[in-house]
């Protein structure tokens, strides 16, 4: 994730449940971001969404329970953060309540996650 938030404009944004720590070793040059990234998540058993120049990380969307397999299902928020003015504010931690889920606002004070 360091190598690709390094020669890129993406930066990761992750929940609680993405060991960060653990370190991937990958040998793909001159491939799509996509390709990169499925191949990244596939090793790590996680799940992304691209959002603009952010990248969102999280476990596995499917889980299972008691012998069943659950799917998760996926909410997209979107917003606007803005000073008491109305400015907008850039580079706003935006937290989703009780989680650490969680991501960054734009130039413009917009979000979006699913």
């Amino acid at each position: 994730m360091n190598t690709i938030e390094r020669q890129t404009d993406y930066l990761f944004v992750y929940d609680a449940g993405v060991n960060v720590s653990r370190k991937v070793s990958l040998n793909l040059t001159n491939r799509s971001i996509k390709e990169v990234l499925d191949n990244l998540v596939s090793q790590l058993g996680l799940s992304y969404a691209q959002e603009g120049s952010y990248i969102i990380l999280s476990s596995a969307s499917k889980k299972e329970i008691a012998g069943k397999l659950v799917v998760q299902q996926k909410k997209s928020v979107t917003g606007v953060v803005t000073d008491m003015s109305g400015e907008p504010i850039i580079g706003a931690n935006v937290v989703e309540k009780g989680t650490t889920n969680g991501i960054i606002t734009d130039m413009d004070g917009k979000f979006s996650w699913m």
